[in-house]
């Protein structure tokens, strides 16, 4: 992986390292459970986020 490439990355997941960072200096450590579950909210998030910017989903009747 190019440093371009770790940069790139580090750039599009800024918010979720930084919250990351805050969690760390509020609890000082966190176990392997409470860092999955932190990226598993993380991902979650990430998925309501497309869908809101994807919009409303339409049902199978069309409205």
């Amino acid at each position: 992986m190019s440093e371009k490439e770790a940069l790139r990355i580090i750039e599009e997941k800024r918010e979720n390292l930084e919250r990351l960072a805050n969690a760390l200096l509020e609890k000082e450590t966190l176990t392997g459970k409470e860092i999955d579950e932190f990226i598993a909210g993380v991902t979650a998030e990430s998925a309501n986020e497309n869908n809101q910017n994807n919009g409303p989903e339409k049902d199978s009747a069309g409205s």
